[in-house]
C-alpha cells in the first residue's frame, strides 16, 4: 500500500513538473516571438534556445512544432551573421521537413554568405521546385519550359 501511495505521489509530481515546463516553454516562446517581431534578435535567440532546451511541445496557439522554433532561431542566427549556426538549424528543419521551401531558401542565403555557391544554387533550385514563390524569373522560365517538354513527350 505504501509503495502505491509513493508511486502515485511521484507520478503526480512528475506530471506537475512536465506541465510547469510546458507552461514555461510556452511563455518563453511567446516572449521570444515578441522580441523577434521587434528585431531584437539577440534576446529572441536566447529565448528560442531556452525553449528548445525545455523541449517545447507548444500548443496550437503558439506553435505545435519544435521545428518552427528551430527555424525562427535560424533566422535569428542569420540576422546576427552567424551563418554556420543558422545552417545547422535550417538543415535540422529540412531533415525533418524536406518539403519546407522556405527553409531551403534561407539556407541557400547562408551558403551564399559563406561563399559556398554550389550548395547555395542547389538549395535555391530545391526551394523553387517546391514553391514558385522562391523562383526568380529565369527559374520560372526553366520550370515552364520543362513542363512544356514533358507534355510533348507524353
Amino acid at each position: 500500500m505504501k509503495r502505491i501511495f509513493f508511486l502515485t505521489i511521484a507520478v503526480l509530481l512528475l506530471t506537475g513538473f512536465t506541465v510547469a515546463l510546458a507552461s514555461e516553454a510556452s511563455d518563453t516562446y511567446d516572449k521570444s516571438l515578441r522580441y523577434f517581431k521587434r528585431g531584437n534578435y539577440e534576446s529572441a535567440l536566447e529565448g528560442f534556445t531556452k525553449v528548445i532546451e525545455l523541449g517545447f511541445q507548444g500548443d496550437e496557439k503558439s506553435s505545435s512544432n519544435i521545428l518552427a522554433v528551430y527555424f525562427q532561431r535560424g533566422i535569428c542566427y542569420k540576422k546576427l551573421h552567424e551563418w554556420n549556426k543558422a545552417l545547422d538549424d535550417f538543415s535540422l528543419v529540412i531533415g525533418f521537413a524536406p518539403t519546407d521551401a522556405q527553409a531551403y531558401y534561407e539556407r541557400a542565403g547562408c551558403y551564399n554568405m559563406i561563399e559556398d555557391e554550389k550548395n547555395s544554387k542547389l538549395d535555391r533550385e530545391k526551394a523553387c521546385e517546391l514553391d514558385d514563390a522562391y523562383c526568380d524569373e529565369r527559374m520560372l522560365k526553366e520550370k515552364r519550359d520543362k513542363k512544356e517538354k514533358e507534355k510533348w513527350w507524353k
